[in-house]
């Protein structure tokens, strides 16, 4: 498995880089080479890691991450990253609203933080209903 994540990490250096200077690709195959070699604690970080870098148009991939990067780790995880806002923004994006909303309490239930401009959009979709 180490073969395969280097190889991936390889073959993304030749890729250009993006808007802002960063190569999205590369911190994709960085995460994967993260899940398959660390523990629970440091694969729920890296799935939350992967799943906020991947392009707008690979929505698919994103929320599939940054649903597992919820589901391993726990409530007292002191995990940095937080999955709830980029997994909340891309429903709000794609007008998913009712999932929109299963996140957001997900997160209050967890005593995460949620971005306030997040929650003003939920509201004004539930007011449009």
């Amino acid at each position: 498995m180490w073969l395969l994540a280097s190889a991936l990490l390889t073959a993304t250096m030749k890729i250009p880089r993006g808007p802002g200077g960063t190569r999205p690709l590369i911190v994709i195959a960085k995460c994967l080479s993260e899940i398959l070699l660390v523990g629970l604690g440091d694969r729920a970080y890296a799935y939350c890691n992967r799943g906020s870098s991947y392009p707008r148009e690979k929505h698919d991939l994103a929320i599939s991450d940054l649903n597992r990067a919820i589901q391993i780790r726990g409530a007292s995880d002191p995990c940095e990253c937080e999955p709830y806002n980029p997994l909340l923004a891309i429903y709000l994006q794609t007008g998913e609203y009712d999932k929109a909303r299963e996140v957001a309490a997900l997160a209050q239930r967890s005593r995460k933080w949620i971005a306030p401009e997040f929650l003003e959009q939920l509201k004004a979709a539930s007011a449009v209903r």
